[in-house]
């Protein structure tokens, strides 16, 4: 994660925070990530390769809205992988999870 995306401020200036500095800020990343694991409206993945299995990025649903039945994706890719379609694949199967699993019926906004 930190030598893939988050110390790359390419991919890191359209992100809310700033690029990590140390492997340090990474670690504390995962371990706020794995705490919510077991929350059910968690929705966060990393994006790997299939044939290496090479951890490559990460694809979020949040800011989940009952009352509209919409909520956001997110989503980060190291820039060695970018126009190369991983993202719109991971975004494609993400969206697709939360309309047949979250139940999410209307628009999915992006940002």
């Amino acid at each position: 994660m930190f030598d893939h995306w988050l110390s790359d401020d390419r991919v890191t200036d359209n992100r809310v925070n700033a690029a990590h500095k140390s492997v340090a800020e990474t670690y504390d990343r995962i371990d706020k990530i794995l705490s919510k694991y077991n929350d059910l409206d968690f929705c966060y993945w990393g994006i790997e390769l299939k044939n290496s299995d090479e951890l490559i990025g990460e694809i979020d649903l949040y800011d989940f809205d009952s009352s509209t039945d919409n909520c956001q994706v997110s989503y980060s890719l190291g820039y060695n992988w970018w126009n190369r379609g991983y993202g719109t694949e991971a975004l494609k199967a993400v969206v697709e999870f939360g309309f047949k699993y979250m139940e999410y019926t209307q628009n999915i906004g992006s940002t």
